[in-house]
């Protein structure tokens, strides 16, 4: 299964969807497909401070739009290709999910 590296547009960190994210940094995710690794970015890193927010929604998450996050194949990585769906880095994921 392919490794996706998601990373932070550096010009687009002040948007607002990122008050929908706890994480703001680079982040490699194991998926079938880029759409898929987006997914589960946007899910691991929701943040309930934007909850508020008018015109905004969950799923107004940057990690699931193009303008605010790039989204590459990785070709070479140190971790297996094989195994099931999730984020590889970072590490810190424990802490969010809870």
């Amino acid at each position: 299964m392919p490794i996706w590296k998601l990373e932070p547009i550096a010009t687009a960190i002040s948007d607002d969807a990122w008050a929908f994210s706890r994480w703001f940094g680079s982040a490699l995710i194991r998926a079938k497909t880029p759409k898929q690794a987006r997914k589960i970015a946007a899910e691991a890193f929701r943040s309930r401070e934007g909850k508020g927010r008018k015109k905004k929604t969950p799923l107004t998450s940057p990690w699931l739009d193009d303008a605010l996050v790039a989204c590459s194949r990785v070709p070479v990585s140190t971790f297996r290709p094989d195994g099931q769906d999730q984020i590889l880095l970072p590490h810190v994921i424990e802490e969010f999910i809870s």
